[in-house]
């Protein structure tokens, strides 16, 4: 697939998982933002000697980045927001005395980077390519073989994620 049809089946995978949880408005924006950021992150491979679909296209990539931005908000949190929150508490009242528990933030930073990594596999599993998701144990790239990587289905998915995303967040707005 291509960088479009990355981003929107990351948006299809991030406002079905929003829908599913519940969640309102910031937390769904949030979700999706992230998951569609990463979600073209395994193609880094593209610029190495190396050859396209190899370990960034693994479960265990996805699941290595997903526990590094996981860590990562839940130090940022922990270090660093009780040190800024008295300087922006006067100007967002609400934030006063805010907690955020230490799993919450570990998951704000990991759920999104499964789920944009995630969509990224499923969607090249779905391709006549596949993709290695046991690496570095297995090598074999498994696929489905559904479509072409290069077919119309990257626009398809890329305007469907974005129309259902949209809608999605239309009726979260806040009054």
């Amino acid at each position: 697939m291509n960088r479009l049809g990355h981003i929107g089946f990351a948006l299809l995978a991030g406002t079905g998982t929003s829908a599913l949880l519940g969640l309102s408005f910031f937390p769904t924006v949030w979700l999706c933002a992230i998951a569609a950021s990463f979600s073209t992150l395994p193609d880094i491979d593209l610029h190495w000697q190396s050859g396209h679909r190899g370990g960034t296209h693994s479960l265990a990539f996805m699941f290595a980045i997903g526990l590094a931005v996981g860590t990562t908000v839940l130090l940022a949190v922990a270090c660093i927001f009780p040190h800024i929150l008295p300087y922006i508490a006067p100007y967002f009242p609400s934030a006063a005395g805010i907690r955020i528990s230490s799993s919450l933030a570990f998951a704000a930073g990991f759920a999104p980077v499964v789920i944009g990594i995630g969509s990224h596999l499923l969607a090249d599993l779905l391709t006549y390519r596949g993709t290695p998701l046991l690496w570095p144990s297995d090598k074999k790239k498994y696929s489905l073989r559904m479509f072409k990587s290069d077919s119309a289905m990257n626009v398809i998915f890329g305007l469907t994620g974005f129309i259902l995303f949209l809608a999605l967040i239309f009726t979260l707005l806040p009054p």
